[in-house]
């Protein structure tokens, strides 16, 4: 859609079998009628501001792992640490999601977190000689 501009953002907005045109091109004339649409987005996907706010989301996802990644590992040089890859690989992880309640001694309760996200960049990651701060 993008790289056949303006015939991409044309198709992009008829839905199959529309004609389209006729408008001008640098070869002259042109009209267009869409014969099917492949792997269609939303139309408010297309949109300049809502791929600006995935890429937005994306990128302040990348920076808070890269800052979890440092803490971790900055953390581990300091208090010493031993991995134990034989019993990371022993652990059993289901993507399904759970909810449970843990009972607290005061008669409350609150959610368990039955996930466990593996961590494990920090290993190879060098830590920063400032501290990183969660």
């Amino acid at each position: 859609m993008t790289e056949r501009q303006p015939l991409g953002g044309i198709a992009s907005q008829l839905d199959s079998g529309q004609v389209y045109g006729p408008f001008r091109d640098s070869v002259g004339y042109v009209m267009v009628q869409l014969a099917a649409k492949r792997n269609a987005p939303d139309r408010k996907d297309t949109a300049i501001a809502g791929r600006f706010e995935r890429g937005r989301s994306e990128v302040l996802r990348m920076k808070q792992q890269r800052v979890l990644t440092l803490f971790l590992s900055q953390s581990a040089r300091a208090r010493g640490f031993d991995v134990f890859v034989d019993r990371l690989k022993a652990l059993s992880v289901t993507t399904t999601p759970m909810l449970a309640y843990r009972l607290l001694g005061f008669g409350g309760r609150m959610f368990e977190v039955p996930f466990v996200e593996p961590q494990l960049e920090w290993l190879e990651t060098d830590p920063p000689g400032q501290t990183i701060l969660p």
